[in-house]
């Protein structure tokens, strides 16, 4: 039978010895036991279980070869610590209900499985977010799936691109709980969330006194705290470039400096980042590092869109009412109308839907049900995402005014056939100008068809199908036509 080295923290006083009593119902064979307390208890002898043992007092390493730590997180003198006892690798077991002014209310003891003690930092992701699970009844997904599964068994740094709300974040958890550090923390930050000097902080820590206001104990960074896990970037796009610099050297050389230390820290972290914005635009215009762009697209994962997945939303719709466990049945209008719909939110946006109508309590759903949010995004005929911002930039910063009436020619035409179902063959494309007297060649289409395609705004197909607009590329050739009228 395993043994476990457990570590009691804030072992003196009245608290401490509730968490002992504690340790006695988890009945747990131990191998080494450490009581634990700030320096001015230290040396203090304790009794437990007939033996006497010596308080000792934090200092570096001292959680590393604990398997389990005994908190009272509610202390403030003991809370102090579990940013360490994390770091180094201790399973945190909060016991701020053990001590019991009352000896007649029956002892609050905290589950633990000792079968499932790891040694992991105590941040964990979501243990549902398999990718396995996310995508098992959605077929557009699988690609994604794949590339996905194959990331998790790399330790090289990943980007996650797709518009807001496709699932990057989800996406980022699967990749973790399905790689070897799924026993190790994940840990995450939203970019776009924080100030700069308070990201700066955050992410890389400080030491005491590093500036005003600074905790007089100093402070852990999420590089350190994702120490042997990951740690997940979100937003990355909106990271400043003073810290983008800082960012691209802990990437080069796995190494981190506090704010205000004079000495580096071995990290060995998973990077994860996502943006919903279009980075190769943003490093052409100066708003992002180049190198720091190629230092983290080594693994690149599109998320694709609701919007280029249509058949995906009836599947939603029905994994989303189990979810939500609920009865409603929506009526066929409104089921056509979510199937036309502009999800500029997608996953994200339709579930907001789904909880609001399992909110109205109702057996049927009509178009009177509607919120009016709905209505309202159906009137927002040119709201553009960023991504198709970004997309327009890049448009307009690779083609010249003249040739861009080409691309506007060419996008319209592909969404007049495709809602008559005309040809869209690269001939018939050329007698159609050359009857509003536009003076286009079939090889000037063939390129254009190639690259709107990379661009997302058309999808090439061989055979009778032909080349079909996306949703993304009616929006942009509605936002240029309005524009340019």
């Amino acid at each position: 039978m395993k043994e476990y080295n457990i570590a009691i923290v804030g072992a003196t006083g009245a608290v401490g010895t509730a968490m002992l009593e504690v340790l006695k119902e988890y009945d747990l064979p131990i191998n080494k036991l450490k009581l634990i307390a700030s320096p001015r208890s230290e040396g203090k002898k304790i009794q437990y279980n007939k033996d006497t043992y010596i308080v000792q007092k934090v200092e570096k390493g001292i959680f590393e070869d604990i398997d389990i730590a005994l908190f009272s997180i509610g202390s403030s003198n003991s809370k102090k610590f579990i940013p360490q006892a994390v770091y180094e690798g201790a399973l945190i077991i909060d016991n701020s209900n053990a001590y019991r002014m009352d000896k007649e209310v029956p002892l609050i003891v905290p589950e633990i499985n000792p079968e499932k003690i790891k040694k992991h930092n105590g941040i964990i992701a979501n243990p549902n977010c398999s990718t396995i699970q996310m995508v098992v009844a959605i077929n557009s997904l699988q690609k994604a799936k794949k590339i996905a599964l194959r990331m998790a068994d790399s330790n090289s740094t990943v980007l996650i691109t797709g518009d807001t709300g496709t699932g990057k974040e989800l996406f980022a958890q699967a990749i973790h709980n399905e790689s070897k550090r799924k026993d190790n923390q994940f840990v995450a930050i939203n970019c776009a969330a924080l100030p700069e000097s308070l990201l700066e902080s955050e992410l890389f820590g400080y030491e005491k006194g590093a500036f005003t206001g600074a905790k007089k104990e100093g402070k852990m960074g999420l590089f350190e705290l994702a120490h042997h896990g990951t740690l997940f970037l979100d937003e990355i796009s909106e990271m400043p470039l003073k810290l983008q610099s800082r960012l691209l050297r802990v990437l080069e050389q796995r190494k981190v400096m506090r704010i205000g230390g004079d000495s580096v820290i071995n990290i060995d972290v998973r990077i994860i980042a996502a943006t919903n914005r279009v980075l190769k635009d943003l490093v052409n215009r100066g708003e992002f590092r180049k190198d720091l762009f190629y230092r983290l697209s080594v693994l690149p994962l599109k998320i694709p869109s609701l919007n280029e997945r249509e058949k995906d939303v009836i599947l939603l719709i029905k994994k989303f009412k189990s979810d939500l466990n609920a009865d409603y049945k929506l009526s066929e209008e409104v089921i056509e109308l979510f199937l036309s719909h502009e999800w500029q939110g997608n996953v994200r946006e339709l579930r907001n839907y789904l909880e609001f109508f399992a909110n109205l309590n109702k057996g049927d759903i009509g178009i009177e049900d509607l919120p009016f949010t709905f209505d309202e995004s159906r009137k927002v005929k040119y709201n553009l995402s960023e991504q198709d911002k970004d997309i327009l930039n890049s448009l307009h910063s690779q083609i010249a005014p003249p040739k861009l009436d080409n691309y506007i020619f060419v996008l319209s035409e592909l969404d007049k056939r495709f809602k008559n179902n005309q040809s869209t063959g690269r001939r018939s494309i050329t007698k159609a100008a050359k009857k509003q007297e536009i003076y286009i060649t079939e090889q000037d289409i063939r390129n254009i068809y190639q690259r709107l395609d990379k661009l997302g705004l058309v999808k090439i197909k061989k055979g009778r199908g032909g080349t079909r607009i996306t949703k993304r590329g009616k929006r942009i050739v509605d936002f240029l036509i309005k524009n340019n009228n």
